[in-house]
């Protein structure tokens, strides 16, 4: 079993189909500690559903049930079908 750490993010709205995708994405961030600040800053208008730290951390910012702003809210291309995870990293993952 995965222990996940609550830490409420208020970006989010309401899913208007299950979820049939994965979205995986980099924070950009200096710090886990930053990603997690912005991730629940409802200024910012962008969320995860979960943010893993380097140090294999999961925070669970977004219940499943919800829809989470991950292009910001109310993005086009991102019509609430995926449940995402943010890594917390400063810089891009390698290409495939």
């Amino acid at each position: 079993m995965i222990d996940l750490i609550a830490a409420p993010s208020p970006n989010f709205d309401t899913r208007r189909a299950p979820p049939d995708m994965l979205v995986l994405h980099y924070t950009g961030m200096e710090t886990g500690e930053a990603a997690l600040a912005r991730l629940r800053d409802p200024e910012a208008k962008v969320s995860a559903h979960y943010l893993v730290e380097e140090d294999g951390r999961i925070f669970q910012l977004v219940p499943e049930e919800r829809r989470a702003w991950h292009a910001g809210a109310g993005a086009p291309g991102m019509p609430g079908r995926g449940s995402g995870a943010a890594r917390t990293t400063a810089t891009p993952p390698p290409s495939a």
